[in-house]
């Protein structure tokens, strides 16, 4: 559309038009003009590049879904249970753990649309250019009344984003990777009327489905061998199913490590001394199924706040890289006084950080327990 508004300000006596003021209107009505033109034009192009990138998820994702080896998760049966109740339905762990994977595959017989956040070509969309999105996913994906929108801690008050969905009868999966920021928007808004899920990277019966390796109820000598040597291979591995595809699964694991501390902690929290933060993250990864006293952490790392302590270990904990457990009393008072005890989110990760920590098999045998008794808390078979 082009837009004209010269005619606008036209006198009506073509003598004006000699005079200086008037060549002056007509030269800011052109100036005007181009600016308005330049900026339709600008929407157009942004509009078009939006809905390229949803194409492109979209072809990306049915490209994983059909073409690399997937597994059915052990909770997907426990989500799908609860798909159809109008409620949004929230899930979060730690970055690259399944959730897509997922969520997609919970969805498969569904009508869904899907748009992922954690996109560069997104960045920069508000909650007010969300009506357009939600525009082109029905030029994409046609009539839907499930949506899947990934990692959207990065939209400001998506929140309201959400909530305006479900009154408007959309069925609404959202992912996220902070534990923190999701909780609390959530708190603020969807009190009530939402309902949260946590993933994890694989378990060990996740992993030895993965790579095909059958258990039966009665094992033999030979297989009890094999799965105790599997069972080293996953300490050794971790359960980042992408970590799987790779040739250099430190490497993987130490650039999946250095995202979540720069993207999901010191970005989002403004974090100043970025340096400090590493170190206590570090610490409390290589210090896996142990008992940490914030004063203590405060005068390895002389830091003069204990609260500046307890904030970074909160964020640590926000993005998933680690989960503090308070020691059982009936008195909370008993709970809060005493010193926290640490796991870690995955084995793989504490080797690929600090390799020599692994060798302490009754510590990595208490985290992966840990875990998993964590992970099977949606599963309600503890």
């Amino acid at each position: 559309m082009v837009i004209d508004i010269t005619n606008l300000l036209k006198p009506k006596n073509d003598k004006l038009l000699e005079t200086k003021n008037t060549h002056n209107i007509i030269k800011f009505c052109i100036e005007i003009q181009n600016f308005l033109n330049n900026y339709a034009l600008h929407l157009n192009m942004d509009r078009r590049f939006v809905k390229q990138a949803l194409i492109d998820q979209r072809a990306e994702i049915d490209k994983i879904l059909t073409e690399e080896n997937i597994i059915e998760r052990e909770n997907l049966d426990e989500f799908t249970s609860i798909l159809n109740d109008k409620l949004i339905k929230v899930i979060t762990g730690v970055r690259r753990c399944g959730k897509s994977v997922f969520s997609h595959l919970s969805l498969k017989t569904k009508n869904y649309a899907y748009t992922n956040f954690d996109d560069e070509r997104l960045i920069g969309i508000e909650t007010k250019d969300l009506n357009i999105l939600i525009e082109l996913l029905h030029e994409i994906y046609g009539e839907f009344s499930f949506i899947l929108l990934d990692e959207i801690q990065n939209i400001p008050n998506w929140e309201l984003f959400a909530n305006r969905l479900l009154r408007q009868d959309y069925n609404v999966i959202i992912t996220g990777s902070n534990s923190s920021l999701l909780s609390r928007e959530l708190a603020s808004h969807l009190t009530g009327r939402c309902i949260s899920f946590k993933m994890y990277p694989f378990s060990f019966r996740e992993y030895l489905t993965y790579f095909g390796i059958k258990t039966s109820n009665t094992p033999t000598t030979k297989e009890i061998g094999n799965i105790k040597h599997q069972l080293s291979k996953y300490i050794s591995l971790g359960g980042f199913p992408e970590s799987y595809k790779v040739s250099d699964r430190r490497l993987y694991l130490r650039e999946l490590y250095d995202m979540i501390i720069s993207r999901d902690i010191v970005e989002r929290y403004n974090v100043k001394f970025v340096r400090d933060l590493r170190e206590i993250a570090s610490y409390l990864i290589s210090n896996f199924s142990s008992t940490i006293s914030y004063n203590k952490l405060r005068n390895i790392f002389k830091i003069k706040s204990v609260h500046t302590i307890k904030n970074y270990i909160s964020y640590i904990e926000d993005a998933y890289l680690v989960i503090q457990l308070f020691p059982f009393s009936r008195k909370i008072k008993h709970q809060l006084m005493q010193p926290k005890k640490i796991y870690c989110i995955d084995t793989g990760l504490i080797e690929s950080i600090n390799p020599g920590c692994v060798e302490d098999i009754g510590k990595i045998m208490e985290n992966i327990v840990a875990i998993d008794l964590l992970r099977r808390e949606n599963r309600n078979d503890i």
